[in-house]
């Protein structure tokens, strides 16, 4: 008797999150997402200027909104309403990326990476010499090629700075 009804405390409990609970389980998403906040955690933690509060929640905000467009029901009702399929897709290709951008999280990210790791992934970019400098630092080059392609200027690639 005691178990029945604490099964059906559970499961009381549990049909006010059945939103949650994922349609379709990912595990890829769910991995991507726990590895990318426990790195931007770990960083904004030891990063020697403070990450700014505004800066952790939009991380933060952007994070649960493509987990929350991917993961849980929102994608049953997205395949029956269209307005909810227009919404789940402005939160993936709009809000969700803008929060991120907007929270800059590369040098938190960079910071959350365990040392060791770190060196070695230093150590496989080394191998790369050139190609990983250009790679990894925007030069003026680049800085140039996105003015251009911004502005539209007309400008050719091969004039001066712009």
């Amino acid at each position: 008797m005691l178990g029945i009804f604490c099964g059906q405390k559970i499961m009381n409990w549990r049909s006010g999150l059945d939103f949650l609970l994922p349609w379709n389980f990912s595990p890829t998403v769910l991995v991507v997402v726990v590895v990318a906040a426990t790195l931007f955690t770990g960083g904004a933690r030891n990063s020697a200027p403070p990450t700014l509060v505004r800066r952790r929640l939009a991380f933060y905000l952007g994070l649960a909104l493509i987990y929350a467009a991917l993961q849980t029901k929102w994608d049953y009702y997205a395949g029956h309403m269209f307005f909810v399929h227009r919404l789940q897709h402005f939160v993936l290709q709009d809000v969700g990326p803008f929060l991120l951008a907007f929270s800059a999280p590369g040098s938190a990210l960079a910071s959350g990476v365990p040392t060791p790791v770190r060196a070695r992934l230093r150590g496989a970019l080394s191998a790369f010499g050139p190609l990983a400098r250009v790679i990894s630092t925007p030069g003026p080059r680049r800085r140039c090629l996105s003015r251009a392609c911004v502005s539209g200027c007309g400008r050719r690639f091969n004039s001066p700075p712009c």
